[in-house]
């Protein structure tokens, strides 16, 4: 995730759909002022705030509470490693301890 603050993300966010910020109000039930000062960054994001957001703009709630400094950004996953974890967690509880162990005998070899 881009390391951007929450009002430059928010602004391009509606910027992105041709939305201003009565737009944004009107589809979370948030008001227009309310709205006014997260944009601004004279408020912060609070949970109900970042949940409506993340309906209103069709996002992930965790995104929307990354963004806003509610929950620390995830680091990254390469998307092999993301496979690897894809298929392992189809596997049976024994075969994904099996895959672990020679995981770990293959990173000791190393």
């Amino acid at each position: 995730m881009e390391a951007e603050d929450f009002t430059t993300w928010i602004q391009k966010e509606l910027d992105y759909r041709k939305w201003d910020q009565a737009e944004l109000a009107r589809r979370t039930g948030i008001t227009t002022a309310h709205i006014s000062r997260i944009v601004s960054g004279t408020r912060r994001a609070g949970h109900k705030s970042c949940i409506a957001i993340a309906q209103a703009l069709h996002i992930p709630p965790e995104e929307v509470f990354q963004r806003a400094g509610l929950l620390p950004v995830k680091p990254k996953i390469d998307p092999l490693v993301e496979q690897i974890a894809h298929i392992a967690g189809k596997l049976p509880e024994e075969r994904q301890r099996l895959l672990l162990n020679i995981a770990r005998t293959m990173l000791e070899e190393k």
